[in-house]
């Protein structure tokens, strides 16, 4: 996830300058004509979070939307669901500060993965929850070179997955990355036409990063058979998109970046996952680029 990691040419993205298992080695699938590749590896066949109740949102206690209307909402046009998604986000900023705990339409996890100061305070309606992974030090902070920062940590997270690094490395930097913690996130990059998924034990969400590089918020998003329309991603129920939220260089509006990250969280399921990656820009409670996700997310997650 570096910016070092990330230098390709862009992708035209609306406005925004917009697998079989593996043994050994991780087997290459292909689903229809024009889909990324998925290098999965099974290093781990069980879904352990199965049985596990969700520590953060809880049981819910209100009836939430169903699957089924969410799939219908999302199998519409783009440009349907960007300019449905660009009134909402006008009138979420319209309306009076909505009070704590509302009634939801739906409940999420945001995991943040800032990488400079991010305030504790994200201004959540109380419809969906955040994991401060790099700010908190519960999560062991893993890359691909092995490194591991608070290896004392119940929870993990690793950044990120890389079809251009040697496997059997990988395999080892994770294995040792998410051993015996309870939960975590896996960061998966998208390189030479290839995501690689390696499945672990307690994995809560496998992020695809949908952005080529720090100028982009999620180009990937409109690429045919990279994220959407890939049936090898699709038959994974915890894979979950990952926006980046503050370009660099500062060119792309709040509004635009609010009603990207709206219009994709429209197309999750009730617990589901959301990532948010930032690198540049220090976020204090008072900042712009937090109170547009607040009010996307808000606009997203409450009852009508």
């Amino acid at each position: 996830m570096f910016p070092s990691l990330r230098r390709f040419a862009p992708l035209a993205v609306l406005g925004l300058a917009h697998a079989a298992c593996g043994g050994t080695n991780g087997s290459e699938t292909t689903g229809a004509s024009g889909e990324a590749i998925v290098e999965e590896v099974a290093d781990d066949a069980s879904d352990a979070l199965t049985t596990e109740p969700d520590e953060l949102l809880g049981a819910d206690t209100e009836p939430m939307v169903a699957d089924a209307e969410i799939d219908g909402a999302a199998a519409r046009s783009d440009e349907v669901q960007v300019a449905e998604a660009s009134r909402e986000l006008q009138a979420e900023a319209a309306a009076p500060v909505t009070p704590a705990a509302p009634h939801c339409r739906k409940r999420i996890h945001v995991t943040f993965a800032v990488y400079t100061y991010l305030s504790e305070q994200l201004g959540s309606n109380g419809c969906w929850v955040a994991d401060r992974t790099t700010q908190d030090t519960s999560y062991r902070d893993c890359h691909a070179d092995g490194s591991i920062k608070r290896p004392g940590g119940a929870h993990w997270f690793y950044d990120d997955t890389n079809p251009r690094n040697d496997l059997g490395r990988e395999r080892d930097a994770l294995r040792r990355c998410s051993s015996g913690e309870k939960s975590g996130f896996e960061y998966m990059a998208f390189r030479d036409g290839r995501w690689r998924l390696i499945r672990r034990p307690h994995t809560a969400a496998y992020f695809a990063e949908l952005y080529t590089d720090d100028a982009h918020v999620d180009d990937l998003y409109y690429s045919p058979g990279v994220y959407r329309g890939n049936a090898t991603l699709r038959g994974h129920r915890r894979v979950a998109p990952m926006l980046n939220f503050a370009p660099y260089p500062d060119t792309v509006s709040q509004h635009a970046i609010g009603t990207e990250i709206l219009k994709v969280c429209k197309t999750l399921k009730n617990h589901g996952y959301l990532g948010l990656y930032e690198w540049h820009y220090p976020l204090p409670a008072d900042s712009p680029r937090l109170a547009t996700v607040a009010r996307a997310l808000n606009a997203c997650t409450k009852k009508r």
